[in-house]
C-alpha cells in the first residue's frame, strides 16, 4: 500500500473509531490542495482538529510537520481554540498515539529530529492498543 493510500485508510478508520466512542468525526477530503487538517472531532462542546500520520517503522520524523500545517495549527490556537493533535499510527507496534501539536513544536524547536515509539507514548497519549484488532469494535 502506498503512503497516501495507507494514510487515507488510517484517516477513515480513525474517524470511525472515534465516532464509535461518541465523537462527531469528519475527514477533510481535499488534501491535494494542501489543507492543514485531516480530521475534525467534536464532543461535549469541544472541537479538536488534527493531522493523521502513519509510521511504518514506528519513528515519527518531525520534518513531516509541513509548513502549512504549522502555520494553520498555530493560527488555530491563536484564535483561542484548543491545541491541535497529531494522530500517529505506529504500524510495527500496532498502536495509535495522539500528541499535542504544541508538544511536538517544543521538541522541534529543541532540535529533536525524530521520536521513537517509546518517546511518542511518553510525550502523548495512547489512543489505542492492538489497532488492527480493535479499530472496528
Amino acid at each position: 500500500m502506498s503512503n497516501k493510500s495507507s494514510g487515507n485508510a488510517f484517516e477513515h478508520d480513525l474517524a470511525q473509531y472515534m465516532s464509535r466512542r461518541g465523537w462527531w468525526a469528519h475527514i477533510f477530503q481535499d488534501n491535494r490542495n494542501g489543507q492543514p487538517f485531516d480530521i475534525v472531532l467534536a464532543k461535549d462542546g469541544k472541537t479538536q482538529v488534527g493531522d493523521c500520520k502513519v509510521c511504518e517503522d514506528d519513528v515519527f520524523r518531525l520534518s513531516r510537520m509541513e509548513p502549512n500545517q504549522i502555520s494553520a495549527m498555530t493560527y488555530w490556537m491563536e484564535c483561542g481554540n484548543e491545541d491541535p493533535w497529531y494522530f500517529i499510527l505506529l504500524e510495527m507496534s500496532d498502536l495509535v498515539v495522539s500528541i499535542k501539536f504544541s508538544d511536538l513544536m517544543k521538541a522541534r524547536k529543541a532540535g529533536v529530529k525524530s521520536l521513537n515509539a517509546d518517546q511518542m507514548q511518553e510525550m502523548g497519549e495512547l489512543l489505542c492498543r492492538d489497532w488492527e484488532k480493535r479499530k472496528w469494535k
